[in-house]
């Protein structure tokens, strides 16, 4: 059997302006890696083995949101 994963276009906000852009992430191995078109080069990984905390969370008048704590940065989505 082949290994799996899951793959989408999910709106995370940026890390310097705050803007929302619509990226193509990849779950695969504990990392989240997005880009922004699936066959794309990546454009940043986000680490999900040293994740504090990921939850549902509301931010900024968005209706379906959650955060992702890593020890450098707080990401949306």
């Amino acid at each position: 059997m082949g290994e799996q994963h899951k793959q989408g276009f999910l709106t995370k906000e940026g890390g310097g302006w705050k803007s929302w852009k619509k990226r193509f992430f990849v779950l695969r191995n504990g990392e989240l890696r997005y880009s922004k078109k699936p066959e794309g080069g990546s454009l940043g990984i986000i680490s999900l083995v040293g994740a504090g905390d990921i939850q549902a969370c509301e931010y900024k008048r968005k209706e379906f949101c959650f955060s992702i704590q890593t020890t450098t940065r707080t990401w949306y989505m």
